[in-house]
């Protein structure tokens, strides 16, 4: 039986939830959700799904052996940065320490790469892919030749329609429930060290919100804009990107702000609490979460939750056409280049920008 795993980690949103009742060691928020009225519950309680870590085995069940053991080691990794995700939030805090920053970089790409807005994302990926596959399909040239590699490189006897089949079986695992779940499992922990790269890299500020206003945070944490104009932000960009800002709420009263040049620690402004609530609130997969009640804040989740999605107008990047997957395919294979044909006066440009 699947145990239940936390998609976002308790002690994350216990930054933003007060205690419960004379508990200490229980604190409540506000989770908020489109089409559903606002309810106060345990930070316990959420982000928790059955089998959400747990790799799907080939009789079609949860690994739960497998499924313990990687929640147990997010948890030492979450532990072990547990303090600077609470020290951050002070402005004696030191952020040019290689060391600190390590522990929160990181930290914050684990989040990123756990999140149920990337599980999505990869899901959606793998479903484009596949359409992108059964295109390559219909290249003669390719099968021919990916028929004639088998053959000839590898010693196995291979048909036109053996080839086009063993494409055609690559392509179906792409929209696999369990290969997908698996591949999203698998790819957890590099995921989470590609962005704590790109995110340690960048210049760091806490911002520190004004009395009567707090920093809110989502099932999507770590979000991304573009300042196009002063005080105009469009969000969803890779972190990569120069010119993108990276906001990861630290708690109601702080949040860090990457790719932001200046002093390390600053107050702001009611309306730049508010800019970010909102770029939180339209990245946010499906629950977003306050220390209170506000009805404020209820309306315009409703109005904006959720409208910013990866891989739709979000984080969406170049995507492969069947001509840069068969030179890809061809490369990782070992196969020969594809033949260019065309007219001798006309100039050839690569697919990569």
């Amino acid at each position: 039986m699947a145990i239940g795993s936390h998609t976002i980690p308790a002690f994350y949103l216990a930054q933003f939830a007060e205690p419960s009742g004379e508990d200490t060691r229980k604190w409540t928020l506000c989770v908020y959700q489109k089409n559903k009225r606002p309810r106060i519950s345990s930070t316990e309680r959420q982000g928790f799904e059955n089998g959400y870590f747990g790799p799907i085995r080939d009789d079609g069940k949860i690994d739960t052996d497998s499924e313990i053991s990687l929640e147990q080691s997010l948890r030492d990794i979450e532990k072990r940065s547990q303090e600077m995700l609470v020290c951050a939030r002070s402005p004696v805090a030191d952020l040019t320490s290689n060391q600190n920053r390590n522990k929160l970089a990181f930290y914050m790409g684990l989040l990123f790469a756990r999140a149920t807005s990337r599980q999505r994302f990869s899901r959606g990926n793998s479903a484009k892919l596949k359409v992108t596959l059964e295109e390559l399909m219909q290249n003669e040239a390719f099968v021919r030749d990916l028929a004639d590699f088998y053959n000839n490189k590898r010693g196995v006897p291979t048909t036109r329609e053996e080839a086009i089949e063993s494409l055609r079986s690559q392509a179906d695992s792409l929209v696999d429930r369990k290969s997908v779940h698996n591949a999203f499992i698998r790819d957890l922990q590099t995921h989470a060290n590609q962005c704590g790269s790109l995110l340690f890299e960048k210049s760091w500020q806490v911002w520190a919100a004004p009395q009567g206003v707090g920093f809110i945070t989502s099932d999507n944490p770590i979000v991304s804009f573009v300042e196009l104009q002063p005080g105009l932000w469009h969000p969803g960009y890779g972190f990569g990107r120069p010119n993108a800002i990276v906001a990861f709420p630290l708690c109601s009263s702080a949040c860090l702000m990457m790719g932001i040049t200046g002093p390390e620690y600053r107050d702001v402004t009611v309306d730049d609490v508010i800019r970010v609530n909102e770029t939180v609130i339209r990245c946010s997969h499906k629950f977003v979460y306050s220390r209170t009640h506000d009805d404020q804040l209820n309306t315009l989740i409703q109005q904006i939750g959720g409208t910013c999605i990866a891989g739709v107008n979000a984080f969406v990047g170049q995507f492969p056409n069947s001509t840069t997957l068969e030179d890809y395919l061809r490369k990782k294979l070992g196969m020969r280049p594809r033949i260019l044909l065309s007219e001798p006066s006309q100039p050839q440009f690569s697919n990569f920008t």
